[in-house]
């Protein structure tokens, strides 16, 4: 009579919420599936990792945009950083190959900026002995004449970069008092700057007097018909306002009796 293995064949019903070895052996194998405790502690560490990893690249990513894209190397830093090192890099060249379309040669408009696009913009060859006029602004009176009227000098210096930027997305902390800042730049220099309007006429400040500053600084001409021709009133127009509805100007007339930093941006 021969052996027959399936006539001694059983079930055996087995408890899988039981802490015993047997289903220990069980689970290992993919048997039974896994204590849901366990599988929530499973997917709590896996959490954790990410949530660690997201602050190690925010912290790498901070650092990284400290440096010029040239001195980004994945090698000077730690093996598991590499790949990302090297995904920001190529992040990066791609966002200044945008920026650079996007910047050739664009005159006659105020564009507004950030902290990367600053440095790109100042030593951008496109503007080889061009004059770079940057505004840091802030939501005070100051910064609201020169806002309103900037327009309308960008039309009437057609040979000069006009860029627009917060002055605590420049720099963080950046005083509101020492807004509006000017900025003149050319060929990566600075050659004039000035810290508020109080050098001019303060809140008082009017488009001549832009104009007239412009022209001695610049040496350059406004073109009445170019600016005329490109829009109609922007000086009596209120921009600023329409961005930044139902500020207050507070602490204005003490904050601008401080003196200007000559030395600030040097």
């Amino acid at each position: 009579m021969s052996f027959n293995p399936d006539a001694y064949k059983f079930q055996v019903s087995v408890d899988e919420s039981e802490d015993t070895e047997w289903n220990d052996i069980l689970r290992e194998h993919g048997i039974i599936p896994q204590k849901k405790e366990v599988e929530d502690e499973k997917v709590e560490e896996e959490i954790n990792d990410l949530v660690i990893q997201s602050i190690k690249n925010k912290k790498l990513e901070e650092k990284l945009d400290a440096l010029n894209i040239d001195e980004i190397d994945a090698d000077d830093f730690s093996g598991g950083d590499q790949s990302f090192i090297n995904n920001y890099r190529l992040k990066k060249l791609k966002e200044i190959k945008d920026m650079k379309s996007k910047n050739s040669e664009v005159f006659g408009t105020v564009q507004e900026i950030n902290k990367p696009e600053y440095n790109m913009i100042i030593e951008s060859s496109n503007y080889k002995d061009k004059y770079i006029f940057i505004v840091l602004y802030s939501n005070n009176m100051q910064s609201k004449v020169i806002l309103n009227n900037l327009s309308k000098l960008a039309a009437g210096f057609p040979h000069i970069k006009f860029v627009q930027i917060k002055g605590e997305t420049c720099i963080e902390n950046y005083p509101v008092f020492m807004c509006p800042t000017i900025i003149i730049y050319r060929n990566n220099k600075i050659v004039k700057q000035m810290v508020s309007l109080k050098d001019l006429k303060g809140n008082e400040t009017k488009l001549d007097d832009l104009k007239d500053w412009i022209e001695l600084e610049c040496n350059t001409s406004f073109d009445n018909e170019i600016s005329d021709s490109d829009s109609s009133d922007l000086e009596s127009s209120d921009v600023f306002a329409n961005r930044n509805k139902g500020f207050i100007n507070k602490r204005n007339h003490n904050n601008e009796s401080g003196d200007s930093d000559s030395d600030f941006f040097d």
